[in-house]
């Protein structure tokens, strides 16, 4: 049992630390949060690399796909606080969740992976999890704008996992997750520039009391995940985190006291069970 702790504690920190990231953006802004906690996180990435694991250059190939995955995952993150700030968090999780969906199809596609038998049951799956996750019986309408910008953010971490997948395999797991999310930083910090937004640190003490954790948990997310791909596979794995949607959901109702539908439960665990199954 020993050998899955690292995989429980990086579904631990990513479902936690979505609870975090609401009441963060609560007080502060999208751009100066996402700064200031990837800014805090990835020194812990930087001990990670140099402690169990070593610095590996990227070629030319690789630094031109580090590049990419920077635009994209540094978009799809802005997406996503955004999504977190105005709905949600646990329906907003879900649906960019989902991303394996765009990681399987741009898998196949693009770096000519095997369609699978189980995609026939996975990927309708979670297209219907979308489904219940976006419908609102209520306003008698399918997407709301946060419901977008979640969905966009699945686009784009389908992209940026795919992408991840290439990185690993050349400079593994430890140099891609430090080169890819210090990217990640630097495309979020170019959009504040572009676009003039204004950076400002937090204004008290509890809001430091919220990010230091939150980057403290996206640091062990990240490290425990790469540590039980190596020591339990990356199927194992997947099984085990598969379930952040679901902890999330959990989290963010006696936390945050949200409350979904049934029908955006039942969505979540329709996706919970899609993923589990797409790891056997």
């Amino acid at each position: 049992m020993q050998e899955f702790l690292f995989a429980f504690l990086a579904l631990f920190a990513f479902s936690l630390k979505n609870v975090l990231n609401k009441l963060i953006l609560k007080k502060l802004d999208v751009y100066s949060s996402l700064v200031i906690c990837y800014s805090l996180a990835i020194p812990f990435l930087v001990v990670a690399l140099f402690s169990l694991s070593q610095l590996v250059p990227p070629s030319a190939e690789t630094w031109f796909l580090i590049l990419f995955s920077s635009v994209v995952g540094s978009a799809s993150i802005i997406f996503f606080f955004k999504a977190v700030q105005t709905s949600k968090v646990s329906m907003v999780f879900a649906i960019a969740g989902s991303y394996p969906l765009f990681s399987i199809l741009f898998s196949v596609f693009l770096l000519n992976e095997p369609f699978l038998p189980k995609y026939l049951v996975v990927l309708p799956a979670i297209l219907a999890a979308l489904f219940l996750l976006g419908y609102s019986k209520k306003e008698k309408r399918l997407f709301d704008q946060a419901t977008w910008l979640a969905l966009l953010t699945c686009v784009g971490w389908g992209a940026y996992f795919t992408l991840a997948k290439v990185v690993s395999s050349s400079i593994n797991p430890f140099n891609a997750t430090f080169f890819m999310e210090t990217g990640v930083l630097a495309g979020v910090l170019a959009y504040a520039l572009f676009s003039r937004k204004k950076l400002v640190l937090p204004s008290s003490n509890y809001q430091w009391f919220l990010i230091v954790p939150f980057s403290i948990l996206l640091a062990i997310g990240s490290i425990s995940a790469n540590i039980s791909l190596l020591t339990i596979g990356v199927s194992v794995t997947a099984l085990v985190t598969s379930a952040a949607p679901g902890l999330t959901a959990l989290f963010s109702r006696v936390f945050l006291k949200e409350k979904l539908s049934v029908s955006q439960y039942s969505g979540i665990l329709l996706l919970v069970i899609a993923l589990a199954i797409l790891s056997l």
